[in-house]
Protein backbone atom coordinates (compact mmCIF):
# COMPACT_ATOMS: atom_id res chain seq x y z
CA UNK A 1 0.00 0.00 0.00
CA UNK A 2 1.21 3.26 -0.59
CA UNK A 3 -0.21 7.02 1.00
CA UNK A 4 0.52 9.57 -0.70
CA UNK A 5 -0.07 13.05 2.16
CA UNK A 6 -1.49 16.28 -0.58
CA UNK A 7 -1.79 19.19 0.04
CA UNK A 8 -4.90 21.07 1.43
CA UNK A 9 -6.94 22.13 -1.49
CA UNK A 10 -8.40 25.82 -1.75
CA UNK A 11 -10.61 27.88 -4.35
CA UNK A 12 -8.47 28.94 -6.97
CA UNK A 13 -9.37 32.29 -6.88
CA UNK A 14 -7.89 32.28 -2.99
CA UNK A 15 -4.35 30.36 -4.06
CA UNK A 16 -1.75 33.06 -2.76
CA UNK A 17 1.49 32.07 -4.68
CA UNK A 18 3.09 29.44 -6.66
CA UNK A 19 4.56 27.25 -4.23
CA UNK A 20 0.38 26.95 -3.13
CA UNK A 21 -1.27 26.98 -6.86
CA UNK A 22 1.24 23.50 -7.95
CA UNK A 23 0.96 22.20 -4.15
CA UNK A 24 -3.11 22.22 -5.28
CA UNK A 25 -1.92 20.98 -8.89
CA UNK A 26 -0.14 18.33 -7.63
CA UNK A 27 -3.00 17.10 -5.04
CA UNK A 28 -5.39 17.30 -7.68
CA UNK A 29 -2.95 15.11 -9.83
CA UNK A 30 -2.85 12.44 -7.14
CA UNK A 31 -6.31 12.18 -6.61
CA UNK A 32 -6.70 11.27 -10.34
CA UNK A 33 -3.81 8.38 -9.86
CA UNK A 34 -5.20 7.24 -6.82
CA UNK A 35 -7.18 4.10 -6.50
CA UNK A 36 -8.81 5.23 -3.37
CA UNK A 37 -9.00 8.57 -1.73
CA UNK A 38 -8.86 9.13 2.16
CA UNK A 39 -10.40 12.39 3.25
CA UNK A 40 -9.66 13.68 6.87
CA UNK A 41 -12.19 16.17 8.38
CA UNK A 42 -11.20 17.58 11.41
CA UNK A 43 -13.83 17.38 14.00
CA UNK A 44 -13.60 20.33 16.58
CA UNK A 45 -14.27 22.64 13.25
CA UNK A 46 -17.10 20.59 11.97
CA UNK A 47 -18.08 20.30 8.16
CA UNK A 48 -16.77 23.53 6.72
CA UNK A 49 -17.88 24.69 3.16
CA UNK A 50 -14.73 24.21 1.49
CA UNK A 51 -14.71 20.09 2.60
CA UNK A 52 -18.16 19.57 0.82
CA UNK A 53 -15.99 21.43 -2.19
CA UNK A 54 -13.64 19.17 -1.61
CA UNK A 55 -15.74 16.03 -1.53
CA UNK A 56 -17.75 17.00 -4.86
CA UNK A 57 -14.11 17.40 -6.54
CA UNK A 58 -13.05 14.13 -5.79
CA UNK A 59 -16.57 12.42 -6.55
CA UNK A 60 -16.07 13.79 -9.78
CA UNK A 61 -13.25 11.75 -10.39
CA UNK A 62 -14.71 8.67 -9.98
CA UNK A 63 -12.55 7.41 -6.98
CA UNK A 64 -13.87 5.73 -4.19
CA UNK A 65 -13.97 8.18 -0.95
CA UNK A 66 -13.74 7.17 2.84
CA UNK A 67 -13.87 10.11 5.29
CA UNK A 68 -12.15 10.06 8.83
CA UNK A 69 -13.25 12.45 11.27
CA UNK A 70 -10.39 13.18 13.22
CA UNK A 71 -9.88 14.40 17.00
CA UNK A 72 -13.11 13.15 18.03
CA UNK A 73 -10.95 12.81 21.35
CA UNK A 74 -11.93 16.78 21.80
CA UNK A 75 -15.59 16.55 21.27
CA UNK A 76 -18.10 15.10 24.25
CA UNK A 77 -20.36 12.27 22.81
CA UNK A 78 -23.29 14.96 22.73
CA UNK A 79 -21.32 17.56 20.70
CA UNK A 80 -20.56 14.55 18.51
CA UNK A 81 -24.09 13.83 18.05
CA UNK A 82 -25.04 17.37 17.12
CA UNK A 83 -22.38 17.46 14.42
CA UNK A 84 -23.88 14.64 12.69
CA UNK A 85 -27.12 16.70 12.80
CA UNK A 86 -25.96 19.50 11.14
CA UNK A 87 -26.82 20.92 7.62
CA UNK A 88 -23.91 20.41 6.47
CA UNK A 89 -23.12 17.08 7.43
CA UNK A 90 -26.70 15.87 6.05
CA UNK A 91 -24.99 17.73 2.57
CA UNK A 92 -25.43 15.53 -0.09
CA UNK A 93 -21.72 15.08 -0.61
CA UNK A 94 -21.09 12.97 2.26
CA UNK A 95 -24.36 11.18 0.72
CA UNK A 96 -23.33 7.49 0.46
CA UNK A 97 -19.66 7.90 1.88
CA UNK A 98 -18.85 5.66 5.00
CA UNK A 99 -17.39 7.95 7.96
CA UNK A 100 -15.06 6.45 10.53
CA UNK A 101 -14.08 7.85 13.61
CA UNK A 102 -10.69 8.38 14.84
CA UNK A 103 -8.12 10.11 17.58
CA UNK A 104 -4.70 10.45 15.67
CA UNK A 105 -3.71 11.92 19.42
CA UNK A 106 -5.36 8.77 21.34
CA UNK A 107 -4.39 5.97 18.21
CA UNK A 108 -8.12 5.31 18.13
CA UNK A 109 -9.90 3.72 15.14
CA UNK A 110 -7.04 3.07 12.83
CA UNK A 111 -7.94 -0.28 12.18
CA UNK A 112 -11.39 -0.18 11.49
CA UNK A 113 -10.11 2.48 9.28
CA UNK A 114 -7.72 0.71 7.38
CA UNK A 115 -10.41 -2.54 7.05
CA UNK A 116 -12.51 -0.14 5.45
CA UNK A 117 -10.31 1.19 2.84
CA UNK A 118 -9.11 -2.38 2.07
CA UNK A 119 -12.79 -3.61 1.79
CA UNK A 120 -14.29 -0.34 -0.24
CA UNK A 121 -10.92 -0.59 -2.44
CA UNK A 122 -12.19 -3.99 -2.88
CA UNK A 123 -15.42 -3.37 -3.88
CA UNK A 124 -14.57 -0.44 -5.99
CA UNK A 125 -12.25 -2.76 -8.51
CA UNK A 126 -14.68 -5.79 -8.41
CA UNK A 127 -16.64 -6.65 -11.96
CA UNK A 128 -20.45 -7.47 -11.72
CA UNK A 129 -21.49 -10.28 -13.44
CA UNK A 130 -24.08 -10.09 -16.05
CA UNK A 131 -26.40 -12.41 -14.85
CA UNK A 132 -26.15 -10.92 -11.55
CA UNK A 133 -26.88 -7.24 -12.39
CA UNK A 134 -30.11 -8.34 -14.66
CA UNK A 135 -31.67 -10.22 -12.00
CA UNK A 136 -31.56 -7.36 -9.91
CA UNK A 137 -32.57 -5.11 -12.72
CA UNK A 138 -35.63 -7.23 -13.12
CA UNK A 139 -35.98 -7.02 -9.26
CA UNK A 140 -35.88 -2.97 -9.41
CA UNK A 141 -38.15 -2.89 -12.32
CA UNK A 142 -40.76 -5.04 -10.71
CA UNK A 143 -40.76 -3.02 -7.22
CA UNK A 144 -41.50 0.26 -9.25
CA UNK A 145 -44.21 1.80 -11.30
CA UNK A 146 -41.42 2.44 -14.51
CA UNK A 147 -42.34 6.17 -15.51
CA UNK A 148 -42.81 7.04 -19.16
CA UNK A 149 -41.04 9.84 -21.03
CA UNK A 150 -42.98 11.49 -23.57
CA UNK A 151 -45.76 9.19 -23.84
CA UNK A 152 -43.84 5.94 -23.99
CA UNK A 153 -42.87 3.94 -20.97
CA UNK A 154 -39.42 2.89 -20.07
CA UNK A 155 -38.00 -0.22 -21.24
CA UNK A 156 -35.09 -1.58 -19.48
CA UNK A 157 -34.20 -4.62 -21.57
CA UNK A 158 -30.63 -5.28 -20.53
CA UNK A 159 -27.85 -4.13 -18.23
CA UNK A 160 -24.24 -4.91 -17.98
CA UNK A 161 -21.13 -3.69 -16.06
CA UNK A 162 -19.13 -1.19 -18.13
CA UNK A 163 -15.88 -0.54 -15.95
CA UNK A 164 -14.21 1.00 -12.89
CA UNK A 165 -13.45 4.75 -10.92
CA UNK A 166 -16.49 4.99 -11.08
CA UNK A 167 -18.17 1.46 -11.30
CA UNK A 168 -20.32 1.66 -14.44
CA UNK A 169 -23.76 -0.07 -14.89
CA UNK A 170 -24.58 0.62 -18.63
CA UNK A 171 -28.68 -0.16 -19.30
CA UNK A 172 -30.10 -0.76 -22.50
CA UNK A 173 -33.33 0.31 -22.87
CA UNK A 174 -35.80 1.44 -25.76
CA UNK A 175 -35.22 5.29 -24.44
CA UNK A 176 -31.90 7.06 -23.62
CA UNK A 177 -32.56 10.26 -22.86
CA UNK A 178 -34.64 12.63 -20.35
CA UNK A 179 -34.85 9.97 -18.14
CA UNK A 180 -36.45 11.46 -15.03
CA UNK A 181 -33.81 11.99 -12.49
CA UNK A 182 -35.96 10.78 -9.92
CA UNK A 183 -36.46 7.17 -11.42
CA UNK A 184 -32.47 7.03 -12.39
CA UNK A 185 -31.91 7.97 -8.27
CA UNK A 186 -33.94 4.96 -7.84
CA UNK A 187 -31.98 2.74 -9.90
CA UNK A 188 -28.83 3.48 -8.58
CA UNK A 189 -29.81 3.46 -5.27
CA UNK A 190 -31.20 0.39 -5.65
CA UNK A 191 -27.82 -0.94 -7.15
CA UNK A 192 -25.83 0.59 -4.06
CA UNK A 193 -27.94 -0.57 -1.57
CA UNK A 194 -28.06 -4.80 -3.22
CA UNK A 195 -24.60 -4.52 -3.83
CA UNK A 196 -23.03 -2.95 -1.15
CA UNK A 197 -21.44 0.36 -2.53
CA UNK A 198 -21.29 2.50 0.36
CA UNK A 199 -18.44 4.96 -0.23
CA UNK A 200 -18.20 3.14 -4.22
CA UNK A 201 -18.36 6.29 -6.82
CA UNK A 202 -21.46 4.67 -8.98
CA UNK A 203 -22.49 5.69 -12.55
CA UNK A 204 -25.69 3.83 -14.53
CA UNK A 205 -26.01 5.30 -18.04
CA UNK A 206 -28.80 4.84 -20.13
CA UNK A 207 -28.22 3.50 -23.71
CA UNK A 208 -30.52 2.70 -26.06
CA UNK A 209 -30.72 -0.42 -28.17
CA UNK A 210 -31.51 -4.17 -27.90
CA UNK A 211 -29.88 -6.24 -25.78
CA UNK A 212 -26.19 -6.21 -27.18
CA UNK A 213 -25.49 -9.90 -26.26
CA UNK A 214 -28.78 -11.62 -27.72
CA UNK A 215 -28.17 -15.34 -29.31
CA UNK A 216 -24.61 -15.28 -28.21
CA UNK A 217 -23.20 -18.27 -26.40
CA UNK A 218 -22.68 -17.05 -22.13
CA UNK A 219 -19.10 -18.54 -21.80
Amino acid sequence: ITLVDTAGLRKLAKLKDRVEYFSSVRAKNAIGKSNIVLMLIDASEGIVDQDLRILNLIRGYGKPIVVALNKIDELSKDHLSDLKETKKFQNSALNDLILIEISALQKRGFKRLFNTLAKVNKLAKTKFSTGKLNKLLAKFANSTNTPNVSGRQIKMRYVHFGGIHPTKFIIHSNIASKIPSHFKRYIVNSFREELNLKSVELSVIFKKGENPFKGKINK
